[in-house]
């Protein structure tokens, strides 16, 4: 098994969130809790604002983790997160079988209401708006940004099953990831992956990884990261 740290582009969250769902069932979201506008940003003549978070959701329908990669407005953090753990969820399906799966979210909370979307449009808005650097305050640093590519402290290679090689399961899986401010890989999702059984363990392995925390400007900051895996190659 090869694997190569491939270089951090804040495209690869758009390509984890658009072959994932093509691949899959997608997780479905009932927003059974309205969080509200915080009187404090309702002072401030603020009246709408955006939380971006990353959610993985087992095959129980449970939310499993949960990474905000961007916001607008702090205050709208925890009110949305604690709206997110009350929400409940249907699991992404594969072949009909729930299987665990990662999604990323943009809530629009405003002081009229709340929308919540997952869709391929609205998710190139949002990495457009990463790219021109709107009014998310809070979101992940671009390659130009940070100090230097974090290093690499803690790896765990994926657990290969010798008959899964010798049953010729062989081929590529790409894996996206972030790299948060404390150095732990955070929400691993799968770009592309040749085999579901190669995916899982990719995954698995990349969850146990820890990175020198990246940098800008001397400050930790949280970064996206992509890595390939090949299995089966020079055997």
């Amino acid at each position: 098994m090869k694997n190569t740290l491939t270089s951090l582009i804040a495209l690869c969250a758009l390509a984890a969130a658009t072959q994932a769902t093509a691949a899959l069932e997608s997780i479905r979201v009932e927003t059974t809790h309205m969080p509200q506008m915080p009187v404090s940003l309702l002072q401030r003549g603020v009246t709408e604002g955006r939380v971006v978070v990353a959610i993985d959701i087992n095959a129980e329908g449970k939310l499993a983790d949960y990474l905000v990669v961007g916001y607008t407005h702090e205050p709208l953090v925890n009110p949305i997160i604690d709206a997110l753990k009350e929400w409940r969820y249907q699991p992404a399906r594969r072949d009909g079988v729930p299987v665990p799966a990662q999604i990323e979210l943009t809530v629009t909370m405003s002081a009229v209401g709340l929308v919540v979307s997952h869709t391929g449009e609205e998710m190139v808005e949002t990495f457009l708006d990463r790219l021109m650097g709107d009014q998310l305050k809070y979101r992940p640093s671009h390659p130009g940004e940070i100090d230097r590519v974090p290093v690499l402290t803690r790896s765990v290679a994926p657990r290969y099953a010798e008959a899964a090689l010798k049953q010729g399961v062989r081929g590529k899986v790409q894996v996206h990831f972030y790299i948060d401010e404390n150095g732990a890989a955070r929400m691993p999702a799968i770009d592309h992956a040749d085999d579901p059984y190669l995916a899982a363990i990719a995954v698995a392995a990349v969850r146990e990884w820890k990175f020198e925390p990246p940098t800008a400007r001397g400050q930790p900051v949280m970064v996206e990261a992509s890595q390939e895996f090949k299995f089966g190659e020079g055997r």
